[in-house]
């Protein structure tokens, strides 16, 4: 009596196995649509998460900028990953769109300053490329941009920053100002 009701078990386990491996691919199908669709809500939050980020910095940094009668040109963040301190990072327009790669390293020479260098690169065809060197002391950031490029019309800029250690790594984040 007990292989009669086993049997039974086992015709309606394997008829809801089918309708659960039909479920199964209806679902690896959604996913597949979700994660192909996450490609554009990714760049949506990328761009919304530039934006908020240029709005921080520049409510961080704009009245700084207007006590050394500077105008703001771009938003600079960076991040590093490693105790090497070589950062990578983007360029952004004050209302949070890329215009360019930020590559720069800092190397201490004491426990609390040391100098910073680096270049950037545009991604407008009109963009000028820059070298940077400068120095830090504490968390602050200062460093000139100089045209890398023999391009007459680009203008020297500077930058004023700030880092913070995160674990091994950290991030930077600041203004790119024209003080002329």
């Amino acid at each position: 009596m007990t292989r009669f009701a086993l049997l039974a078990f086992a015709l309606f386990t394997s008829a809801c196995a089918v309708d659960v491996d039909a479920n199964i691919e209806d679902a690896n199908d959604e996913l597949r649509a979700s994660l192909e669709d996450m490609g554009t809500d990714t760049e949506r939050s990328s761009t919304s998460r530039n934006q908020r980020l240029a709005r921080r910095v520049m409510h961080e940094y704009t009245p700084l900028a207007a006590k050394y009668d500077c105008k703001i040109v771009n938003v600079v963040a960076a991040s590093w990953t490693d105790r090497s301190m070589r950062m990578k990072g983007d360029i952004l327009t004050p209302r949070g769109k890329p215009v360019g790669q930020l590559s720069a390293s800092m190397r201490r020479i004491s426990k609390t300053a040391g100098t910073f260098t680096g270049e950037t690169r545009s991604d407008l065809k009109k963009g000028a490329d820059y070298n940077m060197k400068g120095q830090f002391a504490g968390q602050a950031i200062e460093a000139d941009m100089m045209v890398a490029s023999n391009d007459t019309a680009a203008q020297d800029l500077e930058v004023l920053a700030d880092w913070n250690r995160k674990g091994n790594g950290g991030t930077m984040q600041g203004v790119v100002v024209d003080c002329r």
